[in-house]
């Protein structure tokens, strides 16, 4: 009987004791990891009238900047 009981009393220690302790820095430090996101830019023409005669360029509202020459249309 006294086998039996060290025996099973050996075994909880090995499982206590095995058992994976997790640092309080491995549950919260999550930003290792870098999410991106891609995104499709905005880009449509704009128009003006010079002498009467209409021009065209296209702007890219995602970076706010002009994409090329003014074009006679």
């Amino acid at each position: 009987m006294f086998k039996k009981i060290s025996i099973i009393l050996l075994l909880a220690a090995i499982l206590i004791a095995g058992a994976p302790i997790v640092k309080a820095d491995e549950q919260t430090n999550n930003t290792d990891a870098v999410t991106i996101t891609l995104r499709k830019s905005i880009i449509e023409w704009r128009f003006k009238t010079i002498d009467g005669k209409l021009y065209k360029r296209l702007y890219d509202y995602t970076t706010n900047t002009w994409i090329g020459d003014w074009i006679k249309v």
